[in-house]
């Protein structure tokens, strides 16, 4: 676990297959909140896969990301997985 990180950078890196013209994010735990969200990505429609490098310059990861049993997707998108 990182607990409050100096100058601490974190890669995340996602697959995913680009279709449609959507947008996507991850949701982290982070030093400004239990649910913070990266940058997002747009979807381009070129019907390939493709890698996105999320870089997190606050991560914690002390355990404070938590989701009750029954989460579902919200209209913002926080403390999930959020596609469109």
């Amino acid at each position: 676990m990182l607990y409050e990180p100096k100058d601490a950078r974190v890669g995340v890196e996602v697959d995913y297959f680009d279709e449609g013209h959507g947008k996507f994010t991850i949701t982290y735990d982070g030093l400004t909140g239990n649910f913070t969200d990266g940058e997002i990505v747009q979807l381009e429609d070129t019907g390939e896969w493709k890698t996105h490098t999320f870089y997190l310059y606050d991560a914690e990861f002390a355990n404070g990301f938590w989701l009750p049993e029954e989460h579902g997707i919200s209209e913002s998108g926080k403390g999930r997985r959020s596609w469109e």
